[in-house]
Formats: structure tokens, C-alpha cells, sequence
């Protein structure tokens, strides 16, 4: 079953949804957590301390508003616009990533 997160930065608070994946269940299992983010063209990233591996559907193409975890950085992200890695107007991580097609709802 999907599991409700908050995310809260200095202005904007949104609601999301993770899947029910391992990395995932991992990930809620250290919240609440404070970490600080970076930004890499379209996308905000931040380290956390779970490991996980690539999951079954791991891709590197991603739709705007998908949340996901990037193994080789341990890293939460969340996706909204062309990255470095992009070829044209696509949304492309730096490797594929465990990602969650989600809806964001403002606060």
C-alpha cells in the first residue's frame, strides 16, 4: 500500500505518496529527517541514510512531479524539468533511479 509523506521546504509544504517497494519502506522507516538539498537543473536531490537497489521498473526517463531514489548517490529526488543528463526537453536522471509517478498536493 502507497505510504502519505509530507514534504516541507523553507515556502512550500506538498503531500506525496511512495510506493510500497523496499527502498520505499526503507525510506519512510527514517522520517521525520531534516537534510539539505541540492539542486541539479530540474531536479532537487539530498542524501539519505537508507542503501537501496535498483527495483524492478528502474528507469533514467522521468515524468515531471515523479519522486525517486537514485542508488549510486543514496539519494532522495524529486524530479521536475530537464537535468544536465537531459537530451532536449526530456527528464532524465543521471542513471536510472527507482522512481514514483506521484500527485502532489499543496498544503
Amino acid at each position: 500500500m502507497p505510504q502519505k509523506i509530507r514534504i516541507i521546504t523553507k515556502n512550500v509544504q506538498f503531500n506525496a505518496e511512495l510506493n510500497d517497494g523496499p527502498t520505499a519502506k526503507s525510506i519512510i522507516s527514517m522520517l521525520p529527517t531534516e537534510v539539505l538539498a541540492q539542486r541539479w537543473g530540474g531536479e532537487i536531490c539530498f542524501s539519505v541514510s537508507t542503501r537501496g537497489e535498483l527495483e524492478a521498473g528502474s528507469r533514467d526517463v522521468l515524468e515531471a512531479g515523479e519522486l525517486a531514489y537514485w542508488p549510486p548517490g543514496s539519494a532522495f529526488c524529486i524530479f521536475f524539468g530537464p537535468t544536465p543528463s537531459s537530451h532536449g526537453d526530456e527528464i532524465r536522471a543521471a542513471s536510472a533511479v527507482n522512481a514514483r509517478q506521484v500527485t502532489f498536493f499543496k498544503s
